[in-house]
C-alpha cells in the first residue's frame, strides 16, 4: 500500500483528542485544525468537540472510516485502538504513543500486539514512540509541538525521515533557520512496520523532492538488503540520499537501545554498504544540512572530476577552503597556463594567480566576474569565498555568480560574510539557487558530498553460484571451525591460488611432508578445530630449513598443545610482499557481506579495510580495493603492477562462499602480494 494515506489522506481521526493544551491529542489537533486541507475528526468519549472539532465516542461512530488515524493515547489502550482502526476500514495509522519496545519486555510484547492488529487489517502503521508527518502541501502535520516554539520551514526540495522525533524536529528548525526548503518529513519511531526504506522509495516518486535526508539508529535485523535496494532505486531516479547514523559507538549504541529500541549495528558495516548503494554518509547534524541544501539546489549539476575553482579577495580563507577541498578528497589545481596569462593582462597585478585566485581586498564585483568568465571553464566546481566588507564588493555580487553558474551549468559553493551586506548576498544566492555557507570549511564539505553523491556506481553482479564441487565440502563439515587443511582445499576448489603445503600428523609425517615439498624453507604450523589464533598460542614455526627441523617443530608445537592440536600444517615460506585480509561473515542487519584490507597480524590495529556485499562482482570488488587507504601499496609499489585486480579477484571469488547458508565467517589471512602474484596463507571458516 502507498505511503499517500499519510501524506495526503482524504480524512484524519485523531485518537485522543484533548481540550487540554499540552497534552498530545491537544496539540495534534490543533495544528492539524490550523493546516489540514481535508476532512477532520476527534475521537474523545468525554467531549462533544474539541478546539472546534465534532468529538466522537469511538472510531466505529464516526460518519465514515478515516483514511488515516492519529493515536495518542496510553500504549495499553493503544492496541485496541489500531485494531479497531482496521475494523472500520481505515487504511493507516499513526502511534505517537510511547511505552512500547522501547521501554523493555512488557513494551515489546506490547508492540508485537500493535503490529499483529495492524498487519490482520492490512493497515500501513507508522510508529510507535513517534511524531508522526509533516506534509505542507495537504497540511498533514502530525507533530505535537506548537508552531510559535518549533517553526516550521519553507517549502522546498528537501524530504526528510528520522528514527528519532526529537532530531527531526530539531532539524526541522534548523532547517528553518537555514533557510533549507523542506518539501515532507516523517518520524518513524520504533519502526514496527514503515522503516526508511518505506519511506525512502516513496520520496523517490516525488517529483518535488531531489534530496532524502535520513536519520538512522540502527537496521532491524534482515531489514538491511531493502534499504540499500531503496538507496540504489533513489540513485536510479535521480535523487540525492544523505544519511547521518546514530549508534556508531559504544556508548551510542546503548543510548540507542535505550531511545528506540534499536539495534545499533556495526557502523562500518552500515557505513561501507549504504556509500556502495549510492548514499552520502556524513558525520554530524550541521554536515548533513549543509549536503542537502546543495544537493537539494544543485544535484542535478555534474561535478566532473572534482576540480575546484578557488576565488576569494581574502587570502586567509582562501587557504582554509583550499586545504578542506583537499582534505576532502577533491581537486585544486592552479588555472591551465593559457587561462593565468588572459587573467594577468586583465586583473590587478597585485592579484595572485593561483588557486585560489586571491585578488586581494581591492577586488570589485567586475574582478570576481573577470575570473568566472575566463576560468571556470577548466574547472568543475567553483568555491567562492567572498567577505562584503570591501566597499567596492557589494550584494551585487550574488546577482553575477548566480547568472555565470547558470550559463556555465556547474556547481558551485559560497561564503558570503559582511554583515548585513554579506547576509542580502546570502539571501539572494540561496533564491537563486547558489548555497550559501558561513564558513569555508563547510562549503567545502557541500561540495565533497555533491561530488560523492555522483560518483558512478557499480550493478549488482547476478547469474553466480557457488561452484557444486565446493558446496558438496561444505555440507559434509560438521559444525563450527574447519579443519584448516580442509579450509585450505574449500579455497583452492574456488580457484583461489594457496601457498603449498602438507598435512602432517606426526613429526615423521612432517619430515616427509618437507621433502614432499622440496623447498629451502617452510612454516609448521599447529591445526586444530579448537585453535582459532595460531600465533596467538605459539602455533607457528618459521624458518624450517630440513626434515629433521620438521620433525622436530611438530613434537614442540605438540607439547605446548598438547589436547588441541590435530596435527600440522607443512607449507612453503612465501616471499615477501603486502600482506592483505580477505573475508566474509554474515551481518545481522545486512546479510552476507564481504571484506578485503590491510592484513598480517595488524589487521586489528590498522583497521584499513572496506565491506561490500556478498557475493560481490569485480565491479565492486575493485571499487573496495581502491577505497583502502593503503591502495598505494597495492599500484605498482616495488613491482606489484597487478595487486589490485590480484587482490579484488580473490576477494571476489572468496565471497561465493557467502552463498552458502551454513557459512558464519571466512578468513583468509594473509593474503600475501608478491612479485609473482597473490597468494593464500591461511584459510579459517566458521560453519554454523
Amino acid at each position: 500500500m502507498s505511503l499517500d494515506v499519510f501524506f495526503k489522506p482524504a480524512s484524519v481521526a485523531v485518537v485522543g483528542a484533548s481540550r487540554r493544551p499540552g497534552t498530545f491529542g491537544h496539540e495534534i489537533l490543533r495544528n492539524l485544525r490550523s493546516t489540514y486541507k481535508g476532512r477532520l475528526y476527534a475521537v474523545n468519549p468525554r467531549y462533544n468537540d474539541v478546539l472546534g472539532v465534532r468529538s466522537y465516542p469511538s472510531l466505529s461512530s464516526l460518519p465514515e472510516a478515516p483514511e488515516l488515524v492519529v493515536v495518542a493515547v496510553r500504549a495499553e489502550a493503544a492496541v485496541d485502538v489500531v485494531d479497531e482502526a482496521g475494523r472500520v476500514g481505515a487504511r493507516g495509522v499513526i502511534v505517537v504513543s510511547g511505552g512500547f519496545a522501547e521501554t523493555g519486555p512488557q513494551g515489546e510484547r506490547l508492540e508485537g500486539e500493535l503490529a499483529g492488529a495492524a498487519r490482520r487489517y492490512g493497515v500501513r502503521l507508522v510508529g510507535p514512540n513517534c511524531i508522526g508527518v509533516y506534509d505542507p502541501v495537504s497540511g498533514v502535520d502530525t507533530f505535537f509541538l506548537p508552531r510559535e516554539r518549533m517553526p516550521r520551514p519553507p517549502r522546498g526540495y528537501v524530504s526528510l525521515v528520522s528514527q528519532s522525533g526529537a532530531f527531526l524536529t530539531t532539524l526541522m528548525e534548523w532547517a528553518s533557520m537555514e533557510g533549507l526548503g523542506v518539501y515532507r518529513a516523517i518520524n518513524i519511531g520504533n519502526k514496527a512496520d514503515v522503516d526508511e526504506a518505506d519511506v525512502i522509495s516513496y520520496y523517490t516518486g516525488d517529483d518535488a523532492t531531489r534530496a532524502i535526508g535520513v536519520y538512522i539508529e540502527g537496521v532491524k535485523p534482515g531489514a538491511g538488503p531493502r534499504l540499500l535496494e531503496a538507496i540504489q532505486g533513489a540513485r536510479r531516479a535521480g535523487k540525492h540520499v544523505v544519511i547521518l547514523k546514530g549508534g556508531r559507538t559504544g556508548a551510542g549504541g546503548r543510548a540507542t537501545m535505550s531511545h528506540t529500541a534499536s539495534l545499533a549495528g556495526d557502523y562500518r558495516v552500515f557505513k561501507d554498504l549504504v556509500e556502495e548503494a549510492g548514499a552520502v554518509m556524513v558525520e554530524d547534524p550541521v554536515h548533513l544540512i549543509d549536503s542537502l541544501k546543495i544537493l537539494g539546489m544543485q544535484g542535478h549539476r555534474s561535478p566532473g572530476s572534482g576540480k575546484v575553482l578557488v576565488v576569494t579577495n581574502a587570502g586567509g580563507p582562501g587557504v582554509i577552503a583550499a586545504d578542506s577541498l583537499e582534505a576532502e578528497g577533491l581537486q585544486v589545481p592552479p588555472p591551465p597556463r593559457d587561462v593565468a596569462e588572459r587573467l594577468r593582462r586583465v586583473l590587478p597585478p597585485i592579484a595572485a594567480l593561483g588557486n585560489p585566485v586571491d585578488l586581494t581586498g581591492g577586488a570589485s564585483n567586475r574582478d570576481y566576474e573577470i575570473v568566472l568568465k575566463e576560468a571556470l571553464d577548466s574547472y568543475d566546481m567553483v568555491l567562492i569565498v567572498a567577505p562584503l566588507q570591501p566597499a567596492t564588493v557589494d550584494k551585487g555580487l550574488a546577482w553575477i555568480i548566480a547568472e555565470r553558474l547558470h550559463e556555465a551549468r556547474k556547481p558551485g559553493a559560497t561564503v558570503t560574510l559582511g554583515g548585513s551586506e554579506g547576509a542580502e548576498a546570502a539571501a539572494i544566492l540561496e533564491s537563486l539557487g547558489v548555497p550559501a555557507y558561513p564558513f569555508p570549511h563547510r562549503a567545502a564539505r557541500a561540495l565533497a558530498s555533491l561530488y560523492k553523491s555522483n560518483q558512478p556506481r557499480c550493478a549488482d553482479g547476478g547469474g553466480r553460484e557457488l561452484p557444486s564441487r565446493v558446496k558438496e565440502m561444505l555440507d559434509s563439515q560438521p559444525p563450527g571451525k574447519v579443519l584448516d587443511s580442509e579450509a585450505l582445499l574449500i579455497v583452492e576448489a574456488l580457484g583461489i591460488p594457496v601457498a603449498r603445503w602438507c598435512l602432517a600428523r606426526s613429526p615423521g609425517e612432517a619430515a616427509r611432508c618437507y621433502e614432499r615439498l622440496g623447498v629451502g624453507r617452510v612454516a609448521v604450523k599447529a591445526v586444530g578445530r579448537g585453535i582459532i589464533h595460531k600465533t596467538d598460542v605459539g602455533g607457528v614455526m618459521l624458518g624450517v630449513g630440513s626434515p629433521g627441523e620438521a620433525a622436530r617443530s611438530y613434537r614442540v608445537l605438540e607439547s605446548r598443545l598438547a589436547g588441541s592440536m590435530e596435527g600440522a600444517l607443512v607449507q612453503e615460506m612465501v616471499p615477501s610482499g603486502v600482506e592483505a585480509i580477505v573475508g566474509a561473515r554474515r551481518d545481522r542487519g545486512f546479510g552476507p557481506i564481504a571484506l578485503v584490507g590491510l592484513g598480517g597480524v595488524l589487521v586489528e590495529v590498522l583497521r584499513d579495510y572496506r565491506i561490500t556485499r556478498a557475493p560481490t562482482n569485480m565491479c565492486r570488488a575493485l571499487q573496495a580495493v581502491k577505497g583502502l587507504r593503503a591502495r598505494r601499496l597495492l599500484e605498482g609499489y616495488r613491482g606489484l603492477a597487478n595487486s589490485v585486480e590480484d587482490l579484488a579477484g580473490i576477494l571476489a571469488r572468496a565471497s561465493l562462499l557467502a552463498l552458502h547458508p551454513r557459512v558464519e565467517e571466512l578468513d583468509l589471512n594473509p593474503v600475501i602480494l608478491t612479485r609473482q602474484g597473490p597468494v593464500v596463507v591461511d584459510a579459517r571458516i566458521i560453519l554454523g
